[in-house]
């Protein structure tokens, strides 16, 4: 044991770091330094922080799969975005026709192929709001 070490720095030694869920030795779901999820679960403070740091990767994501991102309307980004935050980005290239009609700048064709879709089948409301932004 050192020490000149802080109690942080002393108690991070001994958790260890996972950025993936895992489960400790007491069968609890566990991630990060040690924080039991299945008992703690997590603050709302910790919720938004996650929220804006993967909001921030979506955007970055987008502005590849979509080098215009930025000069995109507002509705269109928050469609894209909102496609993007649930589907992942993996799953929104597979969008191609929808991808290609943006490109192009057919909004509406782009918003017809967002509704011919599995994820629409799914989620029929949130695909219907985000084709009305696409348009």
């Amino acid at each position: 044991m050192t020490k000149n070490n802080t109690i942080e720095e002393y108690i991070k030694a001994n958790e260890g770091y996972r950025t993936k869920p895992y489960y400790c030795s007491s069968d609890k779901l566990t991630i990060g330094y040690g924080r039991n999820l299945d008992d703690n679960g997590i603050s709302l403070d910790e919720a938004e922080l996650m929220f804006t740091n993967d909001l921030n990767r979506v955007v970055d994501e987008l502005r590849v799969i979509l080098p215009d991102f930025d000069n995109l309307r507002y509705s269109q980004q928050k469609c894209l975005m909102d496609m993007c935050f649930n589907l992942g980005s993996t799953r929104l290239r597979k969008f191609k026709k929808m991808i290609a009609a943006i490109e192009a700048g057919d909004f509406n064709e782009a918003a017809v192929e967002l509704l011919d879709s599995k994820y629409a089948r799914q989620l029929p409301r949130r695909a219907g709001d985000n084709a009305i932004l696409m348009r």
